[in-house]
């Protein structure tokens, strides 16, 4: 027995305005997952959109950093965001130096499981980095 699903088109929203205001920059996106995708995946995908956004300018600006993630993802796997961020995790030497700068905030059409869904990939990901960063403090280098 099959089931055919039809696929529903999902127009990428732009974050609200009031999240892009003068202290703070707006990472949105959008534009980096796939066309037919609902997940981030792959370190070097994260490192290509941490170029693109010249991320490691804005790691220099001092200035808070929204992260917009856009309607209809189901993941953000551990190593694009490694990809994207670690960097920037290490220069704002892990965890609570991140999370000073930077904030992960959702279209608010997103429903709540998702967004619960994301923030634990999120968590895992902090997780990650921060044994990443401290192997490397301890003085393993790969």
């Amino acid at each position: 027995m099959s089931t055919t699903y039809k696929r529903k088109t999902v127009k990428k929203i732009m974050p609200n305005n009031n999240l892009n205001n003068q202290n703070s920059i707006v990472i949105d996106l959008s534009k980096y997952r796939g066309n037919n995708s609902s997940a981030f995946i792959g370190r070097l995908q994260g490192e290509n959109v941490r170029k693109e956004v010249k991320l490691d300018n804005l790691d220099t600006q001092n200035q808070k950093i929204n992260v917009f993630i856009p309607l209809g993802t189901t993941s953000f796997n551990p190593s694009f965001f490694l990809g994207l961020f670690y960097k920037s995790f290490k220069k704002l030497k892990g965890r609570e130096g991140f999370n000073e700068i930077f904030t992960f905030t959702f279209d608010e059409k997103e429903i709540d499981i998702i967004k619960e869904i994301i923030k634990e990939n999120i968590s895992e990901a902090l997780r990650y980095a921060q044994n990443a960063l401290d192997d490397f403090n301890n003085g393993f280098r790969f």
